[in-house]
């Protein structure tokens, strides 16, 4: 921790010294209602953008976040087949995850938040917010929100990618983008198959994406539709007594947007749907001995007005939201989730000021309303301070109010989870070093977890815990070319997270709140090798509570020609042992190769 601080410190000791702006595209962004630049936003946003995706050449989602701090990315198997994605000490469940702002966060449970019916070379940014959101966003927006905004192509293209590697994987992706007038057209497909890394952990998986954007002067809209078919070993997934269980989960995804741009107002509108099937064996030679079967449905409207004036933006908006379940272990279920927010934007000359309210109502329960604040001040053209506050809820999932089994009982009777959270941060940017310390503090109530007082106890759904959590994060990136001139190396960076809790429960085991990270650090440096061969080198050290410390290196070299590229990944590559659940174990070293072949016709 001292060795990072010191880092910081002396680095943006040189950076006061900087006299050029370090220059930021004028990227909108979505961190609320009202859409905002990247330099006015008010929100704490962790940005990937197309460019850093191909620096990486990710064959998946996860791998594009393990690095940020603040973030916990904990997979039960490789290649995206089960992640569980957390945001500052939250949990899986506690992440509003969004595809071009569509909400598409699972009601049955939150392991199936990263079912993403998208391919990962369709990918236009990543938008992370750190932080609660339920003043712009409603449920769910407890502790982060991850927002996936596609690509939208300008030209004619054909892409093919092929990969390969350790444990017989291979993936084949193709997509085809072809333009007519002012519709662009996008039909994407990838596979990817491996035999495992150890006993029953094979998977085959197959996504599908289509996406059709109309662009008029005034007007967008856009069709979107996704498919995702994940079949795999489960080998102790939920549970080490059975090292057999299986799964197979379908997700398909159907939304059109719409934006309509008048004289001094913005209109939009999301209308989506959301399936989900979910078929789980505990023995998969043996599927009768116990198996379940769940269809979720998630329908939802979207409606917001944003209105221009000289330094104030006001948006207005409501939504409405259906949601149901028809499981073989959980039963028939429905409810109907409705809200309506604002949202004022102030943007003065060194002050920015986003304060906003959702009031929401649950499966019919009574409005409440949940506020929150955030400023921006600025302090020079290259520094700022940001400071926010604000409510955040979580209703409960269905598998926590109406799952069972031998060993695990739900309770109907849960109530939502409540927070309060606290941030401050300071941002200094210029045209060699980017840097940023947050500290933040949430005091939750009513959080739920699986919790019992003796092994013989079942796991039991309640709202056991008051949790606090109070935790630091340091960002640094730096550009070596503009500072040193030296070509070698391209861009150092560093992330440091660090995470106290403070419990009080009055049950001795807790199945998912012990389980936190307390300490997170990484350190990414990108090379420039002679005949124009990109170098990445990763580090990346975990500590977390009631798990012993792990840490990892992975290395990625990679090479473009005009049309084609080559890439060599080798994940882990001292074969380190590496967990993120009990009884779960990650593969050791692992070696990718990859090449895609893309032109514009």
């Amino acid at each position: 921790m001292k060795f990072i601080i010191v880092i910081f410190t002396v680095c943006s000791a040189i950076i006061l010294n900087a006299q050029d702006e370090y220059n930021l595209d004028e990227i909108v962004v979505s961190g609320g209602r009202t859409p905002s630049t990247i330099l006015n936003t008010t929100k704490n946003i962790l940005l990937i953008d197309k460019y850093e995706i191909q620096k990486y050449n990710a064959s998946n989602i996860p791998d594009l976040l393990t690095q940020l701090s603040g973030l916990d990315i904990r997979e039960r198997g490789i290649e995206g087949v089960q992640t569980d994605v957390s945001v500052r000490g939250g949990n899986y469940e506690q992440t509003l995850i969004m595809i071009d702002g569509v909400k598409i966060s699972d009601p049955q449970t939150g392991h199936h938040n990263f079912n993403l019916p998208i391919n990962i070379n369709d990918i236009e940014r990543i938008e992370i917010v750190k932080g609660q959101a339920s003043k712009s966003f409603g449920p769910n927006a407890f502790s982060g929100i991850i927002n996936i905004i596609t690509r939208k192509y300008s030209e004619d293209n054909v892409s093919v990618s092929l990969n390969g590697g350790n444990y017989n994987y291979y993936q084949s992706g193709f997509s085809f983008v072809k333009n007519i007038g002012k519709l662009n057209n996008r039909i994407s497909f990838s596979k990817a198959k491996s035999d495992g890394y150890r006993h029953n952990t094979e998977f085959e998986n197959y996504n599908f994406n289509y996406q059709s954007n109309l662009n008029l002067q005034n007007y967008q809209s856009s069709f979107s539709f996704g498919y995702v078919d994940k079949d795999f070993g489960a080998n102790s997934f939920y549970s080490i007594k059975y090292p057999d269980q299986a799964e197979r989960t379908i997700t398909k995804l159907a939304s059109v947007n719409n934006n309509l741009i008048l004289s001094g107002a913005e209109l939009s509108s999301k209308i989506y749907w959301r399936r989900n099937n979910d078929n789980f064996v505990l023995k998969k030679f043996n599927p009768k001995f116990y198996k379940n079967l769940h269809e979720t449905n998630s329908y939802g409207v979207d409606l917001q007005s944003t209105f221009n004036f000289s330094e104030i933006k006001l948006t207005l908006g409501g939504e409405l939201v259906h949601e149901d379940i028809a499981s073989t272990n959980l039963g028939n279920h429905s409810r109907k989730n409705f809200g309506f927010f604002f949202e004022s934007l102030f943007n003065f000359n060194m002050l920015n000021i986003n304060l906003g309210g959702f009031l929401y109502s649950i499966d019919n329960s009574a409005l409440e309303f949940w506020p929150g604040i955030d400023l921006k001040y600025k302090l020079t053209n290259s520094s700022d301070i940001f400071f926010s506050v604000g409510k955040a809820f979580r209703s409960p999932t269905y598998t926590e109010l109406y799952y069972h089994d031998p060993i695990t009982l739900s309770n109907p009777k849960l109530k939502r989870e409540e927070t309060v959270n606290i941030e401050t941060a300071y941002n200094f940017r210029s045209n060699f070093i980017g840097s940023e310390i947050s500290v933040f503090y949430k005091d939750g109530k009513n959080l739920i977890d699986w919790a019992r007082n003796s092994v013989d106890d079942k796991w039991t759904a309640l709202n056991i815990s008051r949790l606090k959590i109070s935790g630091a994060e340091i960002n640094l990136n730096v550009f070596l070319p503009a500072l040193l001139k030296v070509d070698l190396i391209n861009e150092i960076s560093f992330q440091y997270t660090h995470l106290n809790f403070s419990k009080s429960s009055a049950f001795k085991f807790s199945k998912y709140a012990l389980e936190n990270l307390t300490d997170k650090f990484s350190v990414s440096t990108q090379l420039l090798l002679p005949a124009e061969i990109n170098c990445r080198f990763d580090f990346n050290y975990e500590d977390r509570q009631e798990f012993p410390s792990q840490h990892w290196f992975d290395l990625d070299f990679s090479k473009s020609f005009s049309d084609l590229s080559l890439s060599l990944k080798a994940k882990n590559v001292f074969d380190n042992k590496l967990t993120d659940f009990y009884g779960v174990n990650l593969p050791g070293r692992w070696l990718i190769f990859g090449v895609k072949y893309s032109i514009e016709y």
